[in-house]
C-alpha cells in the first residue's frame, strides 16, 4: 500500500480569544473567561494500492476549543472539547468533513494557591507526551494508542522553596477511574 498525505493541506491554526483588554498578569480582574481554539485540517489520500478497497481520500478536521472560567485568582474551571472524526471511512469511501463528533475531553476544577494546588474532574493524567511531540507526519497518530485521556479523578500537590535549593513541587498521584493499584 502506498499512501500520499497532502502535507500542504495540513494546516495548524491557533487563535486566542480573550474578551478582556490586555493587562499585566498581576492586575487581571476576576471573574474572567479565557478561551482558545486549535484547528487542524488534514487530508489522507491513498491513491494507488494493490488492495483497491484501500484507495480513498479522507479530508477532516481536528478542532479543539478550550475555555477557562477563572472565578478568582485561585479557583478556575477548565473545559476542553474536541471535534474530530468518530468513525473510520469505509472501503473506497471518499470522505470530506463527514462523520465528525464533538465530545468534552477535559472538564476539571482547579485550585492553585501559593503553596498548595489541587484539581478534580475529567482529565488526562500526565503520562508521556509523544502523542503531541512525536516527529513525522504520522508520529503522533501511533502514539495516541497509549494516551490516557478522559479519566475521572483528582490530584494535587505542595510547592516548597528554599534559597539554597530553589522551588520544588511534591505531587500526590492523581486518582483516576482507569488507574488501579497493583
Amino acid at each position: 500500500m502506498r499512501a500520499a498525505p497532502l502535507i500542504a493541506l495540513v494546516i495548524p491554526m491557533m487563535m486566542a480569544i480573550n474578551p478582556l483588554p490586555a493587562v499585566a498578569e498581576n492586575s487581571k480582574s476576576y471573574p474572567r473567561v479565557d478561551a482558545s481554539i486549535s484547528i487542524e485540517i488534514q487530508n489522507d489520500n491513498t491513491y494507488k494500492s494493490q488492495d483497491e478497497d484501500a484507495e480513498l481520500n479522507d479530508l477532516f478536521t481536528t478542532t479543539e476549543p478550550e475555555v477557562a472560567f477563572h472565578f478568582n485568582r485561585q479557583l478556575s474551571l477548565l473545559v476542553h472539547g474536541v471535534l474530530e472524526p468518530v468513525m473510520d471511512p469505509g472501503p473506497r469511501d471518499d470522505r470530506y468533513f463527514e462523520d465528525h463528533g464533538f465530545y468534552l475531553e477535559e472538564v476539571k476544577l482547579q485550585y492553585d494557591a501559593d503553596w498548595v494546588f489541587g484539581f478534580g474532574g475529567k482529565f488526562a493524567p500526565n503520562f508521556g507526551l509523544a502523542w503531541d511531540a512525536a516527529p513525522g507526519v504520522y508520529g503522533t497518530d501511533f502514539a495516541e494508542d497509549y494516551e490516557f485521556a478522559e479519566n475521572i479523578g483528582f490530584g494535587g500537590g505542595l510547592v516548597y522553596s528554599s534559597d539554597a535549593f530553589g522551588t520544588h513541587t511534591r505531587l500526590r498521584p492523581a486518582r483516576s477511574s482507569r488507574i488501579t493499584a497493583s
